[in-house]
């Protein structure tokens, strides 16, 4: 493709020649002058300066800046995604059928397409939609739903009675519909108490790696459609998450919180339990959550508040070496004062 058939295909307008083949993409440092490259940070303006990409897709306070023709929009994350999947090699696609190792119960239902493949295991009642593809070692457990075009990759499960829309991507590892961490202490023994809820996910949402969603004590933890979970995520019971929201690594959320929609969390947030964030929140890393966060605010830190005010206390923390001098000498200077005082108040010889 040209420069500027990629720019109407992203909407973007062209800035220099558009006759540019493009046959690949990749970051500023690594392109090619045949790749298109983008700029969504300021941090690498450094690298914009000196690329060798055939075009970048930039915002259009950065297009000045470009020695390089350009496609400017107004989201370059975005634009980068679409043109990205213009030269993405296509997935291989398994073929059809059940693998002669793979072991499926009696009496599943299966839809037209359906790849099962070894070693995976489909347990009676199970439901799997047309064209839904189960890797190595997959396991779909008693009455589960997988929805039509849905992925388990290789060692992926979901347990009984689980629901999965269409189009639902399970990374390597994970699980759904696990027991919640549920336990009464009585007359000083842990007893276990019966996780009896399920897990309903909806359409287009994707999971990674070794991320886990636990089933409800009773009822059901709901994932919304078009939400994208990273890996090493720990959604507990009887969680509610609505449609398009984001969840980085090592993220944590406790049981019965509620998540609105297109909710951001960065890299290992901790939630406590029985919250609400509300849509458009949005929640930077590390951030220990211990109270509600209204809709759209952003919150930083532990516990977490609002970004203005987070940003001050990081701002005086940094100042504490040098107050932390100040109060000292401010010490030995009353130290001093005091000792002036008490000689100056002393009486003199009789």
């Amino acid at each position: 493709m040209t420069l500027a058939e990629l720019a109407d295909l992203v909407g973007g307008r062209l800035s220099g020649d558009g006759g540019a083949a493009v046959t690949g993409v990749a970051s500023l440092a690594d392109a090619g002058p045949s790749d298109l490259s983008f700029l969504a940070n300021a941090r690498y303006l450094p690298q914009l300066a000196v690329t060798r990409a055939a075009g970048v897709l930039l915002r259009a306070e950065h297009a000045a800046a470009c020695p390089r023709p350009a496609i400017v929009v107004d989201d370059p994350d975005w634009a980068f995604a679409v043109a990205a999947g213009r030269f993405a090699p296509p997935a291989p696609a398994p073929p059809p059928g059940v693998h002669p190792l793979a072991c499926v119960a009696p009496g599943v239902r299966m839809g037209v397409g359906v790849s099962v493949g070894p070693l995976a295991v489909v347990e009676a009642g199970a439901v799997l939609g047309d064209g839904v593809v189960l890797g190595a070692l997959a396991y779909v457990g008693p009455g589960a739903e997988v929805g039509a075009g849905s992925v388990l990759h290789p060692g992926a499960v979901v347990l009984g009675r689980v629901r999965l829309g269409r189009g639902v991507i399970l990374h390597s590892g994970a699980v759904v519909g696990s027991d919640g961490f549920g336990y009464a202490i009585v007359r000083g023994e842990v007893r276990k108490i019966p996780q009896t809820g399920t897990v309903e996910i909806g359409d287009e949402v994707e999971v990674g790696a070794n991320t886990t969603v636990d089933r409800a004590r009773f009822g059901a933890t709901r994932i919304g459609s078009g939400t994208k979970i990273d890996n090493l995520v720990q959604i507990a019971h009887n969680v509610e998450i609505g449609s398009r929201s984001l969840f980085a690594a090592q993220t944590g959320i406790s049981g019965s919180a509620r998540i609105g929609n297109g909710v951001m969390m960065g890299g290992q947030v901790g939630l406590v339990g029985h919250i609400e964030v509300g849509d458009g929140a949005r929640i930077g890393a590390q951030s220990g959550v211990s109270r509600s966060v209204p809709a759209g605010m952003v919150v930083d830190g532990t516990p977490a508040r609002p970004i203005q005010q987070y940003l001050r206390v990081q701002a005086a923390l940094q100042r504490l070496p040098e107050l932390a001098k100040e109060v000292r000498d401010l010490r030995r200077e009353v130290d001093r004062l005091k000792s002036r005082l008490g000689d100056a108040q002393a009486p003199g010889p009789a």
